[in-house]
């Protein structure tokens, strides 16, 4: 090439010097090896974004905020997150809204609206245990199980207004009573109706398994009706014929389930994961407070057994109700006097703040790890605790000082 297309100026270009490329390669080898020195994963950010989808019934909200439902669609659009209608009234037909992890709720009932508070609590509680959360039933009364009320007992002081459960203003939730409310849950239609579609698939599978048996046919007969075929007919017919069933069965083939599944990348035991994974994904559950839903559960699965000082549960039964009656009760038996009132609001903190904690670390880590400060949260585990007709002054003790410590350490518990 002659000199005219070169550029003006334009020597040869000078070589790249390697030497830098060698030293750049030295120094990170180095900052590799320091203990101190970690290389930024991209994709550490997005795991961590995602810790709150991945809770049981959680979804996330705006400001931070993480919703749980209460089991009611009509009370989870009262509260935060519910959707508004144009004209201000919540509507009720999206269960968006629910309660933010973090807090608690308050029912303030008499003898008159004891029936409704203690519906709430149990829907409350069934969506617990729907959606496989911890539920802690803490028992602040040690004693013999409460009797029902006389009509005589009745009156119409309105000073003494209390749970008509208890004897008196005194007497709290006994680990008796506690069982008994959670054998008196109501049934979780979703259940009924995702243990009915498993049934339906596997009849279907049943009948396809047994017509295709049926309707197999040994190979050796099939030879011999092909030999009489060659004798019988000539080779001008089997042509169109074979043409006419290969037709058919292109046809077949193209419209048939199983291989418009296998064009997409599934299967039928794939679609029917989907399908329980899909059901066992609402938000909120529906429930039939005339029935119960210890019905719907084998015998031992609702394992109630008090929590003793370690922390540990007894049974052993392998799939039972993440459900536990925690002993909060206090020596003494008159909580209204001020002073023993006050000693026994805060040892009510210290010992739920102790079960809490015990249901978030898991077994596995708290044995491997010696030290307390290594152990790890579980990801997906949010706690449900249940006070039912707790003594009033010890609880205006304890709650507030429980709730500050869980918004403090962003604790899952509501």
């Amino acid at each position: 090439m002659s000199s005219s297309f070169r550029r003006a100026g334009g020597g040869r270009r000078p070589k790249k010097n390697n030497t830098t490329k060698n030293n750049n390669e030295e120094t990170e080898k180095e900052a590799n090896n320091l203990p101190f020195f970690h290389r930024t994963n991209p994709t550490t950010t997005s795991a961590a974004a995602t810790t709150v989808l991945k809770r049981k019934g959680v979804r996330p909200w705006t400001g931070g905020f993480s919703l749980t439902s209460t089991g009611l669609r009509e009370l989870d659009s009262l509260m935060l997150g519910g959707s508004v209608s144009t004209s201000g009234i919540r509507s009720s037909s999206s269960s968006s809204g629910g309660q933010a992890l973090g807090t608690c709720l308050l029912i303030e009932e008499d003898r008159w609206t004891f029936d409704l508070g203690l519906s709430i609590a149990r829907y409350w509680s069934a969506e617990a245990i729907s959606q496989k959360q911890t539920l802690l039933l803490a028992s602040t009364h040690a004693g013999p199980p409460l009797t029902l009320p006389t009509t005589s007992s009745l009156t119409m002081d309105t000073s003494s207004f209390c749970n008509p459960f208890s004897e008196s203003a005194n007497a709290s939730s006994s680990p008796s009573n506690l069982s008994e409310f959670i054998c008196s849950l109501p049934r979780n239609l979703h259940l009924d109706k995702f243990n009915s579609k498993i049934k339906k698939l596997q009849q279907q599978e049943e009948t396809k398994e047994g017509g295709s048996s049926s309707r197999r046919i040994p190979i050796e007969t099939l030879i011999e009706e092909e030999d009489e075929e060659d004798e019988e007919h000539s080779d001008l017919e089997e042509e169109e014929k074979d043409n006419e069933n290969e037709e058919g069965l292109k046809i077949a083939w193209q419209y048939s389930l199983s291989v418009q599944l296998t064009r997409l990348g599934l299967s039928e035991k794939n679609n029917m994961n989907q399908q329980k994974k899909a059901a066992a994904l609402p938000y909120c559950h529906s429930y039939d407070l005339s029935k119960r839903m210890i019905d719907q559960f084998p015998p031992g699965y609702f394992n109630l057994s008090s929590d003793d000082d370690n922390g540990d549960t007894t049974g052993d039964i392998k799939e039972t109700a993440n459900a536990k009656i925690i002993d909060c009760a206090f020596p003494t038996i008159n909580c209204n006097v001020p002073q023993t009132a006050q000693k026994y609001g805060y040892w009510l903190y210290r010992r739920l703040l102790y079960h809490i904690q015990q249901n978030l670390i898991p077994k596995q880590q708290e044995k491997n790890n010696d030290d307390k400060n290594t152990s790890v949260l579980q990801d997906d585990n949010v706690i449900r605790l249940l006070l039912i007709d707790a003594p009033p002054i010890p609880t205006s003790i304890a709650l507030p000082l429980l709730l500050t410590y869980i918004r403090a350490h962003s604790l899952p518990v509501v």
